[in-house]
C-alpha cells in the first residue's frame, strides 16, 4: 500500500508541473505563435510507398537518383535533391562544393524532393516534395532547414514571383497551380497556401445549354456529342 501512494504522489506531482509548464507557454498577453512553426513542432504526413507487386521481382540497389540542381547566386554552391525512386523515395538534399567538386553536407527534407529553387533573396532554399505535404526552406548560409510550410501532398516545379513574395507550385495529383504568400519573419521564410475563394462552376462556366446538335458551354467551348441529359454543367 505505501508503494502504491508513493506511485500515486509522484504520478500528481508530475501532472502539475506539466499542467504548470503548458499555462506558463500560455500567459494571456503573449504574441500568437506564426503560422509556420519551427521544422521540429511542425508535424509532417508523409505518405507511404506502395510495395512492389510482384513478388518474383529481383532487389534493386537503393538508388539516390539526383534530379533537380539549385545554385548559389555566385555560383560557389549548389543544392540537389535526392529523389530516390517512387517504391524506395529519398529524403536529402545535397549540398556541393562546386568549386572544390566535393560534398559538403546532407540535408534531411521531406519525401520524394523534387523541385528545388534558390529564392529571389539569394538567402533561402525551397524544396518541393511530392510525398509530404509541406515545402523545406533551407537557409543558403547555415545549410540547415529552418521553416517548413504546409502545402497539399504532389507538389513538383516551384516559381517565385520578381519580389520573393509569392511561390507558385504545380500540383501533380490536383492538376493545379497553388498560391503560396511568403513573408521573412524571425529569420526565417514563412508562408501560407492563398484560398482563392471560387469554386469549379465559377472557374469553369455554368451551366451547359443543351442544342440540337449536343451540349455545349458557353464559356469554355466545351462540347458532347450527341446531347446527354445528364450533362448538366460544363465537364473542362
Amino acid at each position: 500500500m505505501p508503494s502504491d501512494r508513493m506511485t500515486l504522489t509522484l504520478c500528481a506531482l508530475t501532472l502539475a508541473v506539466a499542467l504548470g509548464v503548458s499555462l506558463a507557454r500560455h500567459l494571456p498577453g503573449d504574441p500568437a505563435p506564426i503560422p509556420v512553426a519551427a521544422p521540429d513542432s511542425l508535424p509532417r504526413r508523409t505518405l507511404r510507398p506502395v510495395p512492389n507487386p510482384d513478388p518474383a521481382a529481383v532487389a534493386q540497389p537503393r538508388r539516390c537518383r539526383p534530379w533537380r540542381v539549385a545554385a548559389s547566386p555566385d555560383g560557389t554552391r549548389a543544392w540537389v535533391t535526392l529523389s530516390g525512386k517512387e517504391i524506395a523515395p529519398g529524403s536529402e538534399v545535397v549540398l556541393l562544393d562546386v568549386p572544390g567538386r566535393r560534398e559538403l553536407a546532407r540535408i534531411p527534407v521531406g519525401s520524394y524532393p523534387y523541385a528545388i529553387r534558390m529564392h529571389p533573396s539569394g538567402r533561402w532554399v525551397v524544396v518541393t516534395s511530392r510525398y509530404s505535404d509541406e515545402l523545406d526552406v533551407i537557409d543558403a548560409v547555415s545549410g540547415a532547414v529552418v521553416s517548413r510550410i504546409p502545402v497539399s501532398f504532389y507538389c513538383e516545379e516551384i516559381e517565385f514571383s520578381p519580389d520573393g513574395r509569392v511561390a507558385y507550385l504545380a500540383d501533380f495529383f490536383r492538376n493545379q497551380v497553388l498560391v503560396v504568400d511568403l513573408e521573412e519573419h524571425g529569420g526565417r521564410l514563412t508562408g501560407r497556401m492563398r484560398t482563392l475563394g471560387f469554386d469549379r462552376d465559377a472557374f469553369t462556366g455554368g451551366e451547359v445549354a443543351e442544342t440540337a446538335g449536343g451540349s455545349e458551354c458557353a464559356s469554355c467551348g466545351w462540347r458532347l456529342r450527341p446531347a446527354d441529359p445528364r450533362a448538366a454543367r460544363c465537364h473542362a
